[in-house]
């Protein structure tokens, strides 16, 4: 089994139907699958499909075996609620591009260190471009690059979440890096 010791007895007492137990043993997960589905789905709806996926976590968790980590067991519940939200979005025709959820949400997940001001300001603007771009790679794609350099997620763990092979997890993050890098091309002098 996958999942670490101190986690067996909060699962044990979560799947026996103790929520207190889930709760704790989820919570560790939280602000990673936040951000996670901050850059799926946009950061206003973020903790709604967060949400969504805890609830649906709840009502499959008899069903974890414990072949996966608990996290990506985790994630990949996420990343499906992500994709239900991206659907019906998209069925509701309410795409959004609020560029300051954006810039708040990769401000969130800037170093603690305090730049200079106008260090600060160039740091903002690259984040807001390299944001910007990622937002235009397809979701197969997003969603590699996301748990690869975000959430520093290894090819085991990426491809347990995605329900993909890690073949496959190589070769999206291969071309994901190509499209990001293409994308990024227009802004290629203010990122230097």
């Amino acid at each position: 089994m996958k999942i670490e010791n101190s986690q067996l007895e909060l699962l044990q007492k979560a799947q026996e139907g103790d929520f207190e137990a889930f709760a704790e043993l989820t919570e560790p997960f939280r602000k990673g699958a936040c951000e996670f589905l901050s850059r799926l789905v946009g950061e206003d709806s973020a903790e709604d499909v967060f949400m969504k996926a805890m609830l649906n976590a709840w009502r499959a968790l008899k069903s974890f075996s414990g072949k996966s980590s608990y996290k990506t067991w985790l994630f990949s519940i996420a990343r499906y609620a992500a994709l239900d939200e991206l659907r019906n979005t998209k069925a509701r025709n309410e795409v959004s591009s609020d560029e300051e959820e954006s810039e708040a949400a990769v401000g969130r997940l800037e170093d603690e260190r305090t730049p200079a001001p106008s260090q600060s300001l160039e740091n903002e603007e690259r984040n807001r471009m390299v944001e910007q771009a990622l937002q235009q790679l397809p979701e197969m794609h997003r969603s590699v690059l996301v748990l690869y350099y975000y959430q520093d997620f290894h090819y085991t763990e990426i491809a347990e979440t995605l329900g993909i092979s890690i073949g496959t997890v190589m070769s999206r993050l291969h071309h994901a890096k190509g499209k990001l890098e293409k994308a990024l091309k227009p802004y290629q002098k203010d990122l230097v």
